[in-house]
């Protein structure tokens, strides 16, 4: 209860705050579990849904699959929002992958990446809020001399849904786009 995966009801009886979500460990670079993400499959809550902040655990000061994308960087991040995205990417052959937990990169978070890499591609959903996330990024990511790159995924769709939507052709195509990006 006091990591809130659980809730008490009025009751007092506990019940799961996670309920009919799938659920992702949010590990740190010594390969402990800090947290825990949420992904509802349904369109009737919240579609993501994050442990609270306890002292092992900010969200602000992680970033999703580092401790896997660290060793795969040569020099390069891939920045993408979610847990989704990440998976996607990684089965795809892009190892270098890594979240923001959020939409939102702060300043912790950009601090961390400037010790794994001297370039991030920001290839945040193509919507409105992945758009201002985006330039946010850019704002706080470029005062640290790291070299950005934007790769937006054409039909506004998110790496996970392109890499689904293209099957076997997903990972070349990715590549090209990856590539190509700017």
């Amino acid at each position: 209860i006091q990591a809130n995966l659980a809730n008490q009801s009025q009751n007092g009886n506990p019940y799961d705050r996670f309920s009919d979500r799938i659920m992702f460990p949010i590990i740190d670079l010594q390969r402990r579990v800090l947290g825990f993400g949420g992904r509802i499959m349904s369109n009737n809550k919240p579609k993501y849904l994050n442990t609270s902040e306890t002292p092992v655990f900010n969200k602000s000061e992680n970033l999703y699959a580092l401790q896997f994308a660290k060793n795969k960087a040569n020099g390069q991040l891939i920045l993408v929002e979610g847990y989704m995205d990440v998976i996607a990417l990684h089965q795809a052959g892009f190892e270098n992958a890594v979240a923001t937990l959020g939409t939102a990169l702060t300043q912790e978070q950009a601090l961390i990446i400037k010790r794994y890499c001297e370039e991030v591609v920001i290839c945040y959903d193509a919507d409105e809020a992945g758009q201002r996330a985006t330039a946010r990024a850019i704002g706080i990511l470029r005062p640290l001399g790291i070299n950005i790159k934007i790769l937006t995924v054409p039909n506004g769709k998110d790496p996970d849904e392109f890499m689904k939507s293209h099957g076997e052709q997903g990972p070349a195509r990715f590549r090209m786009l990856l590539n190509n990006s700017g």
